[in-house]
């Protein structure tokens, strides 16, 4: 055998678990930072937990990953070929995992706007219940509406077509002011300081107890600078979007490494096997 070939094919194994393990590593980092509070809320707008579920399987395979890449460098260093094997088919079936999280990512953004445009204005016309409601269906507008900083589904307008402005529940009593409103508070535009006080859920309650003066702004006739006067359609689909490619291109990308690494691992068994061969043919020639 040339162990200079080897050699080399060994310490390429080990650098790319190395690479392995960066990549185990950024996977999990965009997984926790995707599925943190404020985003978890918007991500629930579509009405599934998809994106969610994406972005915890991302991080599933990122602990996988390191996994892998720690037994893997263990077992080059130390010409494991159990270990090397076992590793090298468990990367096979990451990229395989990974593959379809990937196709689904660029599938699920395909038609976004489409999906998104019903499920907005279903949840506006019909189910919006207002700024106190627990409803996960309100809650995901307001923080839509609040941290996109947009109102409505195509503009502000859109507003005196629901359920919720018709039947007379817009009307807001704060601290003995009482507001007639045919858009929601969420729609006001507050300060950056106070946007990260905001609690998803738990609007209403922010505003009564302490910026009632967000509310004393937002509702002189329109047009008003203090409020978000553009709809929630766009901003929501190139949201979640973005996030779509970011989790499908985290997943795509982290194939390449899983190729070099599990070439490197088929030549390093492979040159050992032909080893192998050579030193049989050898001592039964010496027989």
């Amino acid at each position: 055998m040339n162990y200079r070939y080897y050699r080399s094919i060994k310490y390429l194994l080990i650098f790319s678990n190395c690479l392995v393990l960066l990549t185990g590593l950024c996977l999990m980092t965009i997984g926790i930072v995707m599925n943190d509070d404020y985003k978890s809320y918007i991500f629930d707008i579509l009405g599934t937990r998809l994106i969610f579920n994406l972005g915890a399987t991302t991080i599933a395979f990122g602990c996988f990953a390191v996994t892998i890449s720690l037994a893997g460098c263990c077992a080059a260093m130390g010409e494991n070929k159990i270990i090397t094997t076992i590793c090298a088919g468990f990367i096979g079936l990451l990229a395989i995992m990974q593959t379809v999280v990937a196709i689904l990512c660029f599938v699920a953004s395909a038609d976004l706007e489409l999906t998104l445009g019903i499920r907005l204005n279903t949840i506006l016309r019909e189910t919006y219940q207002g700024e106190s409601s627990n409803d996960v269906s309100t809650v995901a507008f307001d923080s839509v509406q609040i941290y996109l900083q947009c109102c409505g589904v195509d503009n502000i307008t859109d507003w005196e077509l629901s359920r919720w402005y018709r039947n007379g529940l817009s009307e807001l009593s704060v601290a003995g002011v009482t507001f007639t409103r045919n858009y929601p508070s969420s729609c006001c535009a507050l300060d950056e300081t106070l946007s990260e006080n905001v609690i998803p859920g738990n609007y209403s309650e922010f505003i009564s107890n302490r910026n009632l003066f967000v509310l004393e702004r937002c509702y002189p006739p329109l047009p008003n600078p203090f409020v978000y006067m553009d709809g929630c359609l766009t901003r929501t689909a190139d949201f979640l979007r973005y996030h779509l490619y970011q989790l499908g291109g985290s997943n795509a990308a982290s194939l390449i490494i899983y190729v070099i690494n599990f070439s490197g691992a088929v030549c390093l068994l492979s040159l050992d096997f032909f080893h192998s061969i050579v030193n049989c043919n050898i001592q039964e020639k010496q027989r």
